[in-house]
């Protein structure tokens, strides 16, 4: 067990996101596939706000990787977020000063320039069922992911497990709240347990 302690706007949230980031990468040129990371909050807003901190390191890495126009399925690093606003979110353009966004049609998934059309990100997505390397979701849709298709397209038909389970804001999971989200967690170690016996997540508490 590793326990950080800092100050607000220190690098909290870095302290466990690099790593999970380099476990990623490291993952995806052994060719392990599937979800690698779930990053759970107790708010969309605050979902939407990671997402983009983590959508800004995964874009750096991919650049590096020289795969900022690669598909989905061969992006080194891949993120989805999952709440039910998600298609609100807007996102910096990696090639230009536009706005990346989600189109309104439904068919369509991946974030759009609104400044050039061809500047299409496909490593990230609002796909509820596509298995990106990292997920950012709330602890309501990961218990909404357990019990449907999407949840099993995402987390549970890949061979390999999911490596990491963040809880941020964890001091606010009290009272009925926090016994709802002790049991979302209980009920995925569960799920887990199916799929690879022999491994077990790690916890992240944040």
């Amino acid at each position: 067990e590793v326990l950080v302690t800092t100050g607000t706007g220190s690098g909290k949230t870095e302290a466990f996101l690099f790593p999970t980031l380099a476990y990623c990468l490291t993952a995806a040129k052994a060719n392990i596939s599937g979800n690698k990371a779930l990053l759970t909050y107790p708010r969309r807003d605050l979902c939407n706000n990671q997402f983009e901190r983590a959508f800004e390191y995964i874009t750096e890495l991919n650049r590096i990787e020289d795969s900022l126009d690669a598909s989905f399925e061969d992006a080194p690093l891949t993120i989805s977020i999952q709440h039910s606003s998600r298609r609100s979110l807007t996102l910096d353009c990696p090639h230009c000063d536009g706005e990346l966004s989600v189109p309104d049609e439904y068919i369509k998934k991946n974030f759009e320039c609104d400044n050039d059309a061809s500047h299409t990100v496909e490593y990230a997505t609002v796909d509820r069922s596509a298995a990106a390397d990292v997920i950012v979701t709330t602890q309501n849709s990961l218990h909404r992911r357990m019990m449907d298709n999407y949840g099993r397209e995402a987390l549970w038909k890949s061979p390999y497990p999911t490596k990491f389970l963040v809880l941020d804001e964890v001091h606010i999971y009290t009272d009925q709240a926090g016994m709802n989200v002790s049991n979302v967690v209980r009920r995925f170690k569960q799920g887990l347990r199916r799929t690879a016996p022999q491994q077990h997540p790690t916890l992240v508490a944040s």
